[in-house]
């Protein structure tokens, strides 16, 4: 029996704390009851996508309606198809007024590398195709998930 925590095991566990955090507490993103994130190729587009090539970059549009002015922290973390956490990013946010305001992360995959890709055949690594999960959190407290796949 191994003891070694997989990262699976910890960004559910880490998403369920946040979670039952925001769900018991009065955390900052509770009060946030407009919100959309908006996943795509185009960071110029308003089009959702839920279905990515591994060569695309993905863009996430994260758009708050209801944040009051003041100076933010969002903690975005992109977790592949095993759960494995892939990219990990913070955004510091001024909001200096009481409209939408949007801030954006992005993940474009790895290849394997030349003498990989000769071995398996493959240019991305198989942890990368299938169902992944982005995760955004506001001051520490859990905000939004959203599902996507790469194809």
């Amino acid at each position: 029996m191994s003891t070694t925590l997989s990262w699976r095991t910890f960004l559910t566990t880490f998403s369920l704390v946040l979670l039952l955090n925001s769900s018991f507490s009065h955390g900052f993103a509770e009060g946030i009851t407009q919100s959309e994130i908006i996943l795509t190729t185009d960071i110029s587009s308003s089009e959702n996508q839920n279905s990515f090539s591994p060569y695309d970059t993905i863009y996430a549009l994260v758009t708050v309606t209801d944040i009051p002015p003041g100076k933010y922290t969002a903690d975005i973390s992109w977790a592949n198809a095993s759960g494995t956490m892939n990219r990990y990013s913070t955004v510091s946010l001024n909001v200096t007024a009481d409209t939408p305001f949007t801030f954006y992360s992005w993940l474009r995959l790895l290849k394997n590398s030349p003498f990989k890709r000769t071995i398996t055949g493959n240019s991305f690594s198989t942890d990368s195709i299938g169902k992944w999960v982005l995760t955004v959190s506001i001051e520490n407290s859990f905000f939004k998930t959203v599902e996507f796949e790469i194809r």
